[in-house]
């Protein structure tokens, strides 16, 4: 038989005592995805976070509410087990984010690389993100070199399609590619199913009393929307990315005048793009973080899948 969600959601209470000292530590914020993960890499909290007595301890605060609907979607989704220890993908998620907390600060995260990294790691449980299903009948999908050259770059443009690209505020323009809009179906699948599952263990959390509902309590608003998963990120930067490396980029050229060529491609491809130059340095550290994330996965991943990661980093060296 299955366990019983809440048997393992609602052994998650942990209190603004505890929350700050790991804010503090870590220099992130309670009540995000980088703090839910990265908090449980130290032994000591991780024990600490097992709520003893479930009856007595009401969740207050903003940071403790959203803090706990953290965790227990990480214990729910398999990146944290019942000793609120991180399994091997919890494990890997850390390694991703904390590769990825400097590109998150600098850009005030308004690449929603956060998000993008566990939805990363959740189309890697369901078998989705790898160079596999290159659907050729589908226009818009690598072009040029080798075959193992179109599955690297898909598997770039694939990992980027999380991302989202700064455009002004007008109608897109740029490349199009049916074959990456077939993929981003997936990507939305599962963004709205993890969106539903963290709604519901809040929800829970307050109907079955263990968060403060009084009525005095004015946040509500401010709790949704601090949920993450409710923004639909589209795929224009994996278009754009998987564009640049497939029909742009000169191996024969320096590195100086790959530089320029960046600013080249923004002015022919993207001429409403905010910048495209550094979200396409976003985009390739993205690609590098969840790399080192997926290279400690083991046995989690095939033999293939790993070789494919292997290919597109090296791939990526190549033109970045």
């Amino acid at each position: 038989m299955f366990p019983i969600a809440t048997d393992k959601a609602d052994t998650w209470g942990v209190k603004e005592p505890d929350l700050k000292p790991q804010e503090t530590a870590l220099g992130v914020k309670a009540g995000q995805l980088s703090f839910a993960v990265l908090s449980l890499q130290q032994k000591e909290f991780a024990v600490k976070s097992i709520l003893k007595d479930r009856g007595r301890n009401i969740l207050k605060s903003k940071s403790e509410v959203l803090s706990s609907a953290l965790w227990r979607l990480l214990h729910l989704r398999g990146y944290v087990n019942d000793k609120h220890e991180l399994t091997n993908w919890g494990r890997a998620l850390a390694t991703t984010l904390k590769a990825l907390g400097p590109t998150i600060k600098k850009y005030d995260d308004v690449h929603h690389v956060e998000e993008a990294a566990f939805l990363a790691f959740e189309l890697l449980q369901f078998d989705n993100l790898n160079s596999r299903n290159r659907r050729p009948d589908l226009i818009g999908g690598p072009l040029r070199g080798t075959d193992e050259d179109k599955e690297r770059c898909i598997l770039i443009g694939r990992t980027a399609c999380l991302l989202k690209l700064r455009h002004k505020n007008i109608g897109y323009t740029g490349p199009l590619s049916l074959n990456l809009l077939a993929y981003h179906s997936i990507i939305k699948a599962i963004r709205e199913a993890d969106r539903d599952l963290v709604e519901a263990v809040m929800a829970s959390m307050f109907l079955s009393g263990q968060a403060s509902r009084t009525p005095d309590r004015k946040d509500w608003a401010e709790l949704g929307q601090s949920l993450p998963f409710s923004a639909d990120v589209d795929i224009a930067l994996g278009i754009a990315v998987k564009t640049y490396l497939d029909d742009f980029v000169k191996l024969d050229i320096p590195a100086e005048k790959r530089e320029q060529n960046k600013k080249e491609y923004k002015e022919k491809y993207l001429p409403n793009s905010v910048n495209f130059v550094e979200d396409l340095d976003v985009a390739f550290k993205f690609f590098d973080a969840v790399y080192e994330g997926v290279k400690t996965l083991g046995d989690e991943i095939g033999a293939a899948d790993k070789e494919a990661w292997d290919g597109a980093k090296a791939y990526l060296a190549e033109r970045r």
